[in-house]
């Protein structure tokens, strides 16, 4: 089922139409207009005011990849089973060494927008981008059935949108860039302190923690790399490659699996793979609510534009 609008249309209805040549000179079809975000628009020139009206129509249709309401955490703690990733930029250090600080700095930028973006798409809690990488957590503040696949599913389309930007800094030079990821799974000590108050006051204690950020360091530029709970959750729906020669002394349970890809037909024809769960036996009854609100939405979306 697809009730999207075309590209064309939708731009028109939105008093967008004179964007339609922007979209066309970068080959964006209509596949591939929905499939867009924050940092793609900006990174196709569109200023502010354009770039705000697309997100907010696109997300009260409902039709852009779903962007969850960011909740923020509540003072006091609590153990949390969550999916925690890092990610890092390779080699940012001698980059850093070669480029201006301006220069660099207009390259992280990039690289944080890109990640928060994603994160924000599938779910993820953005609990700190801190020099060179970031740290998203999925079970926290919310959680919801499939973190763990919801993490994967965002560490691959991170991988896939970081590496198909085309990293020119404001000198004009290009930068070659590489990421590595690592996902674990597994219980946390997490919240606020209302006593000690650092930065945003956000505290975790847990191997869960150790895991992923071993893991990010084990990964390959451009790899996914997760823990064994995060393959036990998921073997029925990714495949893995298990490496054996990665190494995390002193941590229990510590294999690392490469991450491969989806497998094929893992799930339904039509689920959505950031839900973490099909339903089952009400196909038409799901196709025919979703159709309803989906135009609904979409009448309304343009009436108070």
């Amino acid at each position: 089922m697809n009730d999207r609008p075309e590209m064309i249309v939708f731009l028109d209805r939105l008093g967008l139409g004179h964007l339609v040549d922007v979209f066309l000179a970068e080959d964006v079809d209509d596949d591939v207009f929905w499939t867009l975000g924050e940092a793609e628009f900006q990174e196709l020139g569109l200023s502010l005011g354009p770039r705000k009206k697309l997100i907010g129509a696109m997300e009260q249709v409902g039709l852009v990849t779903e962007r969850f309401v960011q909740e923020e955490p509540r003072d006091g703690f609590e153990l949390r089973r969550l999916s925690v990733m890092f990610i890092d930029m390779v080699g940012s250090t001698q980059l850093a060494e070669r480029l201006s600080a301006d220069d660099m700095h207009d390259l992280l930028q990039s690289f944080f927008v890109t990640c928060s973006d994603v994160a924000r798409r599938f779910g993820g809690y953005v609990a700190s981008l801190h020099g060179d990488g970031a740290l998203v957590l999925f079970g926290y503040p919310r959680t919801r059935v499939g973190d763990a696949e919801r993490a994967v599913n965002a560490a691959m389309t991170m991988q896939t949108d970081l590496n198909a930007r085309n990293y020119r800094v404001p000198s004009g030079e290009k930068v070659e860039v590489g990421f590595r990821i690592g996902v674990a799974t597994g219980p946390a000590i997490i919240g606020k302190s209302d006593q000690i108050k650092v930065g945003d006051g956000l505290r975790m204690v847990g191997n869960v923690m150790n895991r992923a950020a071993r893991l990010q360091n084990a990964s390959p530029p451009g790899g996914v790399m997760v823990d064994v709970e995060t393959q036990g959750d998921l073997n029925s729906l990714f495949d893995f490659d298990f490496k054996a020669d990665v190494e995390m002394k002193g941590i229990e349970r510590a294999g690392a699996y490469l991450l491969v890809g989806r497998r094929q037909n893992a799930r339904a024809a039509g689920a959505d793979p950031r839900l973490g769960g099909d339903v089952l036996g009400r196909e038409d009854e799901t196709e025919a609510v979703q159709s309803f609100w989906q135009n609904h939405l979409f009448i309304g979306a343009i009436a108070i534009k």
